[in-house]
């Protein structure tokens, strides 16, 4: 492969209403386009990195960067769509085999996610990152609820979106008089199948006023040291089936889970330990079991609702250990998948969390093969 990233910053940001153009806004001493730029430039498989900006803004681009590896800017079109296909007109003389379009306002993308973007392009022509949708939507006009959107069916798309460079070139050729949100969407009408990759709830993108309050706490702010800590527990009975889901994995066996959800009783027990370290109730306030919104949910949902309020009280997960209860199945082969599942969901380093099963020496509920038990610890530190 031959990657180039291109960084589209030709945006005027007029809604967040700062004086000049977000992307050139400072925090801890860096432009959020100088934020965004980084990761792609020093990453090792990607070879160059075009920064496609507005006609106006050379001298602020100028004062904001600083990085003599870059490709020269190009001057952008009025819209997104049009600034994409300057940008990548103006890479073909490199002869890339694929591009990353990444946009200016998202300045906290990780080195994993743009690993996990190009390993799907050994594999497909359009590949984009994806975050699950965690609460209701509803489809409105004038005021009134017409629907109820299947969640399971939406996701909330990121950048940066990876393409087989002469298969999204052509797209945007064969669509040029037409205005889209994303590259991906000008992929989908042209026939493309576009794949998804794991998201990042970090990578953010800076839209509005209050985007711009979150990264201004986020550079006032220091960690405070402080760290909570959070307990939980749940069990789960059998029942008749052929699998059951721990961690979120779907694990082999000749009986079933009994619960409202998917009654992962692992993912309970973390949720419930999440939302003790950020002192924000148990896990039957947000989810109660006789709401009938979330038979069969899958457990996930909970996991992430957890997390996310965690970090609206300004708490980053330290640590978890888990522990699992039961005769059987056995537990050992499945932690790999499991720890690798955590690690994504909660954005936290595999070796940050620990997974033990045990057994009750044939005592209890537990001893007498009636169900599984699950108990969690989570410390989480205050920022």
């Amino acid at each position: 492969m031959k990657i180039v990233s291109l960084i589209l910053a030709a945006g005027v940001g007029s809604r967040t209403g700062l004086s000049i153009p977000k992307q050139y806004y400072e925090f801890e001493g860096q432009s959020i386009l100088l934020r965004a730029i980084r990761p792609f430039l020093s990453h090792k498989l990607i070879d160059n990195v075009q920064v496609v900006i507005h006609p106006e803004h050379f001298e602020l681009y100028n004062s904001a960067i600083s990085e003599t590896k870059l490709l020269p800017p190009v001057f952008g079109a009025k819209d997104r769509q049009g600034s994409s296909l300057i940008g990548l007109q103006a890479i073909r003389k490199l002869q890339p085999t694929h591009v990353l379009i990444h946009d200016a306002a998202r300045p906290f993308v990780s080195p994993e996610l743009i690993d996990r973007v190009i390993s799907e392009l050994s594999n497909s022509d359009a590949c984009i990152p994806a975050l699950p949708i965690t609460e209701t939507i509803k489809k409105v006009k004038d005021g009134i609820v017409l629907e109820t959107l299947d969640r399971e069916r939406l996701k909330s798309i990121q950048t940066p979106q990876g393409f087989d460079f002469k298969t999204i070139l052509n797209a945007h050729l064969a669509n040029r008089n037409l205005n889209f949100n994303d590259d991906a969407s000008i992929a989908e009408l042209s026939g493309i199948n576009v794949t998804i990759v794991a998201g990042s709830h970090k990578n953010i993108k800076i839209t509005n006023d209050s985007d711009v309050s979150d990264i201004q706490n986020r550079s006032t702010e220091k960690q405070s040291g402080e760290v909570r800590v959070g307990n939980g527990y749940d069990v789960h009975r059998f029942q008749t089936g052929d699998h059951l889901m721990l961690c979120g994995v779907k694990i082999p066996f000749n009986k079933g889970l009994s619960g409202h959800s998917d009654a992962d009783v692992a993912l309970h027990a973390i949720t419930d330990a999440i939302l003790g370290s950020a002192g924000a109730g148990d896990i039957g306030e947000y989810f109660p079991p006789e709401d009938p919104k979330w038979k069969n949910s899958p457990s996930e949902i909970f996991l992430i609702e957890a997390n996310n309020i965690a970090r609206k009280n300004r708490l980053k997960l330290v640590n978890i250990d888990l522990t699992i209860v039961c005769e059987e199945p056995k537990i050992t082969p499945f932690k790999k998948v499991m720890l690798e599942y955590l690690s994504k969901v909660l954005e936290i380093d595999s070796n940050r969390i620990n997974i033990k099963g045990k057994t009750s020496e044939g005592l209890g509920f537990v001893g007498r093969k009636e169900g599984i038990a699950a108990f969690a610890v989570v410390n989480a530190q205050k920022y």
